[in-house]
């Protein structure tokens, strides 16, 4: 079979687009994933946002409380960012548990090995951390100091399902020195070098 008009047989159009679809993407952990460098959303235009959300969050806090949504912009945005700082190879957070590199605790190693679920949590909880974004831009710190507070805090882990439930269920709101040894949960391994921007 031919494209009307085009010459080219399914089957070689199919390889092009292949072909084309392989020279502008990386593959990596069983998933096509874009370059950082052509992604929608970079650190440099979603700084702007996270500070316009910042402002949002301090006027939306006269009429409702972060609970109630003020800060939910904050910590989507956020979100993103600390993505693109920590771990610029990945294009969402699900791709975490994926990472030869990644942060996983015994108990979710053994379960990944045998084919059972296993969640990536944030070591922080998530408004505890966008709060703590929020004081920083309010108290006026520059684009970099904002981008080396994410790069040397943000943190992810894998859990089983019944050690998120108990992670969440002992802080779910505070920041602690080590949530994860607060909790009792044991890491294979831990590896927290410096990541590149």
């Amino acid at each position: 079979m031919r494209f009307a008009g085009i010459g080219t047989s399914v089957a070689q159009r199919k390889r092009e687009m292949l072909a084309e679809a392989a020279q502008n993407c990386i593959v990596g952990w069983g998933s096509i994933m874009q370059p950082p460098a052509r992604r929608k959303y970079t650190v440099e235009n979603l700084l702007p946002a996270l500070r316009l959300a910042v402002k949002h969050r301090q006027q939306m806090l006269r009429h409702i409380s972060d609970n109630t949504g003020a800060i939910h912009s904050v910590a989507r945005i956020l979100e993103f960012m600390c993505i693109r700082i920590c771990f610029p190879e990945m294009g969402h957070l699900g791709q975490y548990s994926r990472r030869a590199q990644a942060e996983i605790s015994v108990a979710a190693y053994a379960a990944q090995k045998r084919g059972e679920p296993v969640h990536t949590e944030h070591v922080m909880p998530q408004r505890a951390f966008a709060k703590a974004i929020c004081e920083l831009i309010e108290d006026g710190v520059s684009d970099a100091m904002v981008i080396h507070h994410i790069r040397t805090n943000f943190r992810l882990v894998t859990l089983t399902p019944e050690e998120r439930r108990k992670l969440d269920a002992l802080n779910r709101t505070e920041i602690t020195e080590d949530r994860i040894a607060d909790a009792g949960i044991k890491l294979r391994r831990v590896t927290r070098s410096t990541k590149a921007a």
